[in-house]
């Protein structure tokens, strides 16, 4: 049997990103998950292991899983990487302090026993994994078999930067945040689409999530 045959149809990836999403709507109708493990990645984690669970317990849902995936890592995509790693370090090192979002603090869980450094490795790497295979996993797996490639990256990059919006401080700073993460969300989208995979978008990540976090210590925010 070829791997075609194994391919999940579009209306598989349809109910997988439904899934996700009802799951997402059980979890936060639960007090005890609001803050579970941590305010910062309670809102994608809890969602994120329910559907696994589902998924687990459902062999047609464990059969058509198929959006996670490593991708390929060539001359071409590992460019268009670090093309966006300097990007986006460059705009969040140049965003002027008073606009820069504050009170991060809370990010960093583990400061007290392993210290800021490590701390700050830590979150961006749970935090860029846990919202890459979100927001550019399942939902736009879905995204991309409802509206196709340019519908997926514009839609997915669009709530990316409203969930961003819902978590940041209100106010000027609050919305150049969800501004930022829409036009970051847009970039690995593309890339996502281009590379087939996960890893260069998850490392994207942790390179933005860890500029953030050098900002804040060397502010002396956090």
């Amino acid at each position: 049997m070829s791997e075609l045959d194994h391919a999940p149809t579009k209306h598989q990836r349809i109910i997988h990103g439904f899934v996700f999403l009802i799951v997402l709507l059980c979890t936060t109708a639960v007090p005890a998950l609001l803050d579970w493990p941590w305010p910062w990645l309670a809102p994608w984690l809890a969602p994120l292991l329910g559907y696994f669970a589902v998924m687990l317990c459902i062999p047609s849902l464990r059969s058509s899983f198929s959006w996670l995936h490593f991708g390929r890592i060539t001359p071409a995509t590992v460019a268009a990487t670090l093309l966006i790693i300097v990007l986006t370090m460059t705009v969040l090192v140049l965003i002027s302090q008073p606009h820069f979002p504050g009170g991060l603090g809370h990010m960093l869980p583990f400061q007290q026993s392993c210290g800021a450094l490590i701390a700050g490795a830590l979150f961006s790497i749970i935090n860029a994994t846990v919202q890459e295979f979100v927001f550019r996993g399942v939902l736009f797996d879905s995204l991309d078999s409802i509206w196709g490639r340019w519908g997926a990256i514009l839609v997915s990059a669009f709530i990316f930067g409203i969930g961003h919006l819902l978590v940041l401080p209100s106010g000027i700073s609050g919305i150049l945040g969800a501004s930022a993460a829409a036009d970051f969300g847009l970039a690995v989208g593309c890339l996502r689409s281009w590379s087939g995979g996960l890893a260069l978008p998850i490392l994207a990540h942790i390179a933005a999530d860890a500029t953030i976090i050098y900002r804040a210590v060397h502010a002396g925010t956090i």
